[in-house]
């Protein structure tokens, strides 16, 4: 059904016609994907790489009032109680609470919502709170790994939970402010543009962020720059630091010749963490955001850090830091 997920269709076919039977077929393997199904009121549960002979088989059981889960998925399920020796309900109630409260928070409406993920764009996401947009993509840039910035991301447009599937984050380019926002000069486009504030056109778009040295883009455009200047953030180590604060994601990224520290605070508080006790023979820490240098008196290395903010540090070490390299 169209702007449904499988979980809700197989629940409105079972409601409104009762005694039909619903056969689910999918690539989803997850335990928990399989239990919303059965709750919902599938008769059965299969993968779509089920032979036609199995198929044809579990069409006609499930007529004749049996059910069937897929071999490969029950067994997934019996090997992961198994292994933490937990009834599968407390396995499953587990996992769906946090489930749960990863939807409370960033997907409240179930249109939000496609099969086990969200289909919502970063901005929308994350309140439109700049500083917490800003956080997530530093994070991309700096940790382990291929960033990637899905169109539209980089100046912070909105999306239409209202279309269906994951049409609501495939709205036209926001090139500008004026017909169809740029993208197309026909009376129609086939998406319709995002007509929703904060994130309109008239408020959201790629030639005004242009123009403006504070713009959401141009800092994405600073940040991706400095990326490709240093090494150590494109194909470096990765070590990551305890420093004692849960707030507070710390980690260094090292190649031979250079050592960038990357120091988050994903809280919505002022933080302050020392780094005397991480960093062994810290000589000096250059502000590669700011510029600024930074020579450490003693030992010590105090970093201060405004709600949400991040900072990425080109540091001299005498030695590393005895800490898990990953």
């Amino acid at each position: 059904m169209s702007g449904m997920n499988g979980v809700e269709s197989t629940r409105r076919i079972c409601t409104e016609y009762p005694g039909v039977k619903v056969l689910v077929l999918t690539t989803f393997d997850d335990d928990e994907w399989v239990f919303d199904a059965i709750r919902a009121g599938a008769s059965g549960y299969l993968l779509k790489h089920t032979p036609r002979e199995k198929l044809v088989e579990a069409v006609r059981g499930t007529l004749a009032g049996k059910s069937f889960i897929d071999p490969v998925v029950a067994g997934k399920i019996l090997g992961q109680v198994a292994t933490k020796q937990e009834k599968p309900q407390t396995l499953i109630t587990d996992k769906l609470t946090e489930r749960q409260w990863m939807w409370a928070t960033y997907a409240p409406e179930p249109r939000m919502r496609l099969n086990l993920g969200i289909r919502r764009r970063l901005a929308p996401l994350l309140g439109n709170d700049r500083r917490k947009i800003e956080l997530a993509n530093a994070l991309a840039f700096t940790l382990p790994g291929t960033p990637v910035l899905y169109y539209g991301d980089e100046i912070g447009m909105g999306d239409n939970i209202w279309l269906s599937d994951r049409n609501g984050v495939r709205t036209p380019m926001q090139w500008d402010s004026g017909l169809n926002s740029g993208f197309s000069i026909s009376e129609k486009t086939y998406a319709p543009v995002i007509a929703e504030e904060p994130f309109t056109p008239q408020q959201v778009n790629l030639r005004e962020q242009r123009s403006r040295l504070d713009s959401l883009w141009q800092t994405l455009k600073k940040l991706i720059a400095i990326r490709k200047r240093h090494p150590a953030l494109l194909c470096g180590s990765y070590t990551w630091l305890d420093c004692t604060n849960k707030r507070v994601a710390a980690y260094l990224r090292g190649t031979e010749g250079e050592t960038i520290l990357v120091v988050n605070n994903l809280a919505d508080e002022h933080q302050v963490i020392e780094l005397n006790l991480l960093l062994s023979g810290l000589e000096s820490a250059q502000d590669i955001l700011g510029g600024e240098e930074i020579i450490p008196s003693s030992s010590h290395f105090n970093i201060k850090l405004n709600p949400f903010q991040y900072s990425w540090f080109k540091i001299t070490l005498i030695n590393l830091p005895d800490a898990d390299k990953k």
